[in-house]
């Protein structure tokens, strides 16, 4: 039985910054209650022809009170979260009811709202439904615009269109009116921090946030929760002031943070004393059979016959990468009997992008080996041919990380290392390249169904 010997080590730095704005005071009660005998604005669904993906799509369309083809309105588009489409403001709320009351408040001028899916894709079901949030710009700025100023008596100067979201649309509406500032003169974004009041009258916020570590906000380490304190300043919450970083603790009186805590500068070794893997690793999706097993301080991998770039439970177990600064490493024991078995450690954040390193045949020959895996184009930047009883061996490989480079290395005696390929792109599964917001997972993996092109070297 083919065994990978395992010993990981993790050391990892940190750094975050972040500024968020939150709601001085709550709606009225009722502001979203129908009332009896107001006027009523009209919701419509609109299906227009999408240039941009090639495919029909729909949006929904709000007309106010006493709505007239004969006048001309100004008009608001209005964006959903992640994971909606054009109707979640109705699922999730009452928007045509909170319009209507408003309204009926005088609290509004008469205007028309668009709801669209901010998810430009044919299928929605694609792989590359995350970048179809992206694609969205050019399907509001070059086909859904056009249709509503065609279809309906919309105002189309900038001082009469607005673009707001929640979430994902809030990020969506900063991006794509920062970039057209003379079509859009008003944004808005709200995103959606926890604030909490303590019995002692302080307040606090539980949110999310990234740790990115370049000016195009690459991000290798998913999206995460942190708690701050929060100030007030004329009515609105300040969480983080701009530029500053971070604290890798919070000081609040009376909290009591665990001494084994992975935050901050730490040094992490998993010796695999106890006989199962502790809460820090996970799998690829729910395990199809058992293919691991601890003993004598060993980690054994048993290699299935599933590879990791397919959508399937492949035999890995996997960290998540903490830091944009990092090292990791392992000894690895393992002996290819064909080039169809690989074992080693990988970078991974799906399928289509990731890293793999470690040994496996190549002309039948043993080979410490780097795959670059990014969409369908599978590269080899570089492979060293193990000779004689190097092979056999048990092999230390590392990985280092610093921002946007990784490090990949190795050592036959424990003592002296080799770089095999130095400042590889670590954008590769980066949540800006690869898409979701989980993060790159560093693992150790095994198959006995290796099948990457090995003559496509870079």
């Amino acid at each position: 039985m083919k065994q990978i010997v395992l010993s990981a080590i993790f050391i990892l730095l940190f750094g975050l910054t972040g500024y968020s704005q939150g709601p001085a005071q709550q709606a009225p009660q009722g502001f979203d209650l129908v009332r009896e005998g107001i006027a009523q604005g009209k919701i419509d669904t609109i299906v227009y022809a999408s240039k941009t993906v090639g495919a029909s799509r729909k949006a929904l369309v709000y007309t106010p009170p006493g709505f007239s083809k004969n006048k001309n309105y100004p008009v608001f588009y209005l964006l959903h979260g992640i994971g909606g489409d054009e109707k979640e403001r109705f699922n999730q709320g009452a928007p045509h009811i909170i319009l209507d009351n408003l309204y009926a408040d005088g609290k509004l001028k008469p205007m028309i709202v668009v709801l669209p899916n901010g998810r430009a894709i044919g299928n929605i079901m694609a792989p590359d439904k995350v970048q179809a949030f992206a694609t969205f710009e050019q399907d509001l700025l070059n086909d859904l615009i056009p249709f509503v100023e065609k279809t309906y008596p919309v105002k189309k100067d900038r001082e009469f269109m607005t673009i707001a979201g929640l979430s994902i649309g809030g990020g969506q509406s900063l991006n794509f009116s920062l970039g057209k500032l003379d079509q859009f003169a008003m944004m808005a974004c709200t995103g959606h921090p926890d604030l909490i009041q303590t019995p002692e009258g302080e307040w606090w916020s539980v949110f999310s946030g990234t740790r990115p570590y370049d000016g195009n906000y690459m991000c290798n380490t998913g999206r995460e929760t942190f708690l701050l304190p929060v100030e007030w300043e004329k009515g609105f919450s300040s969480i983080l002031r701009k530029a500053l970083p971070g604290p890798t603790v919070v000081e609040k009186k009376g909290l009591q943070p665990e001494t084994n805590y992975l935050t901050g500068n730490f040094t992490y070794g998993q010796q695999y004393n106890d006989p199962t893997l502790d809460h820090s690793w996970v799998f690829v999706r729910m395990p199809q059979q058992k293919f691991h097993s601890i003993r004598e301080g060993r980690l054994s991998i048993q290699p299935l016959a599933v590879s990791i770039e397919e959508a399937k439970s492949p035999a890995v177990v996997m960290c998540r990468q903490q830091r944009a600064r990092f090292s990791v490493e392992t000894q690895l024991s393992f002996t290819p009997a064909t080039d169809a078995n690989f074992a080693g450690a990988t970078l991974f954040q799906n399928e289509k992008y990731q890293f793999l390193f470690g040994k496996t045949l190549i002309e039948g020959k043993e080979n410490q080996v780097l795959y670059r895996i990014e969409k369908d184009h599978e590269q080899v930047p570089a492979s060293q041919v193990l000779e004689g009883n190097a092979g056999k061996a048990s092999i230390k490989i590392k990985v280092e990380g610093d921002g946007n480079q990784y490090n990949f290395s190795y050592s036959i005696d424990g003592k002296v290392s080799k770089i095999l390929v130095e400042n590889a792109d670590a954008s590769i599964p980066s949540t800006q390249v690869a898409g979701g917001f989980v993060g790159t997972m560093t693992g150790l993996y095994a198959t006995s169904n290796h099948g990457i092109d090995k003559l496509g070297a870079m």
